[in-house]
């Protein structure tokens, strides 16, 4: 993902019984995404291909309140089929700089996906204050609950 100063970064891994293959290809298709996603803040796939790939872009919505959201694009920058996919902000908002990293292992009849985002916050100090007080805590939570939701929907044995 490369190197950039000031960023924050964050590593989440998730471990399932599963084959690789499949929870990659299950990530990868949008309808899916709906099923893994906390219910609160709300958040909507705008615009986006019904398959991911190298090169596509696609528009999210973040709404804390009812018409009240934070909108960007991303584009998927770097894939590499049943492995890895990165995305990164290509819009203006929410952030000054976001890129997601999508990292799918196998390791005996275990898949490991481990998730690592960097991004840097707009508004200086103001913005780092935001992020050690509320983002960091909401990212780890959101990835937490997503983990709940693909070990239910992907694995029949989860540890």
């Amino acid at each position: 993902m490369g190197e950039h100063p000031d960023c924050t970064l964050i590593e989440y891994t998730t471990t399932i019984r599963a084959r690789k293959e499949d929870v990659f290809q299950f990530h990868i298709r949008f309808e899916n995404i709906k099923k893994i996603i906390p219910p609160y803040p709300v958040i909507r796939i705008l615009d986006a291909p019904e398959i991911l790939q190298k090169d596509e872009t696609f528009s999210v919505g973040l709404f804390f309140l009812p018409l009240i959201g934070l909108f960007w694009e991303s584009r998927v920058v770097e894939y590499e089929e049943n492995s890895r996919f990165v995305d990164k902000q290509i819009s203006i908002a929410p952030f000054k700089f976001w890129t997601h990293e999508h990292i799918f292992e196998q390791d005996r009849e275990f898949c490991e996906i481990t998730d690592r985002v960097l991004y840097k916050h707009h508004f200086g100090i103001f913005g780092k204050i935001f992020d050690y007080l509320f983002f960091r805590h909401s990212m780890r939570l959101f990835f937490y609950y997503r983990s709940i939701r693909l070990k239910k929907i992907l694995s029949h044995n989860t540890i």
